[in-house]
């Protein structure tokens, strides 16, 4: 789909995930994860950072799955997550802290919910904006919770080398959903909303953004590196 025939909206604060099949958001413990296949999906990927991100040169990324069970009904559900990052390049210390959540993450964070319109996107998601300039803020975003259909856990827990739909699913949602959240970056300061600045490559920048870029340009907002 074409960036041009999606359009997302945010605003700030967020009410948080909610089990599908009973709409509980105070009991969702995480039940195990791994890292969704997307290479295929997003352009021009490229393993960096040793193995636990990607770069397309516009962004550094990392992608993953969560099983989620719900303490209230104990229905199995599942978000598909997204970090990102607007550089060409981080370590591996960076990718263990920031995006592996291996050490402790001392920086603010500011929270949205983001409402789209678009064929075979999600209706709203979740947006948490890390601050840690001048090394550049983070964007995770969460889509989900989604109902599950078939068992997530195999031989060796919750892992994408099981293969399977969910995990083909996840990969080409994001798919979908990059060219339309690339486009956009956020003043998470003063909640300008989105202001574009330019599209990730790979992707058209449809002539009604140029304008809406040329004629916000008067906004000085801090670009990250």
């Amino acid at each position: 789909m074409r960036s041009s025939e999606m359009s997302m909206t945010l605003k700030p604060g967020s009410d948080g995930l909610k089990c599908p099949e009973c709409g509980c958001g105070s009991s969702l413990p995480i039940e195990g994860g791994d890292t969704i296949p997307i290479r295929g999906e997003i352009p021009n990927c490229r393993v960096v950072a040793g193995g636990m991100a990607l770069s397309n040169g516009e962004y550094c990324f990392s992608a993953c799955l969560n099983l989620f069970v719900c303490g209230h009904c104990k229905a199995d559900s599942y978000a598909v997550h997204l970090d990102r990052v607007r550089s060409a390049e981080v370590t591996e210390e960076w990718a263990n802290k920031y995006f592996a959540l291996n050490e402790k993450i001392d920086e603010p964070s500011l929270w949205y919910t983001v409402t789209a319109r678009g064929r075979g996107i999600p209706k709203r998601w979740i947006m948490e904006r890390v601050i840690i300039a001048p090394d550049g803020d983070i964007e995770r975003l969460t889509f989900g919770l989604f109902a599950l259909h078939a068992p997530l856990r195999g031989e060796y827990g919750v892992a994408c080398c099981a293969g399977g739909k969910v995990w083909e699913d996840a990969a080409k949602l994001l798919g979908r959903v990059w060219p339309l959240t690339a486009i956009y970056w956020f003043d998470a300061v003063t909640f300008r909303g989105m202001l574009p600045l330019r599209p990730a490559r790979g992707w058209e920048l449809p002539t009604k953004e140029r304008k809406k870029r040329k004629a916000s340009s008067k906004h000085s907002l801090r670009r990250t590196k």
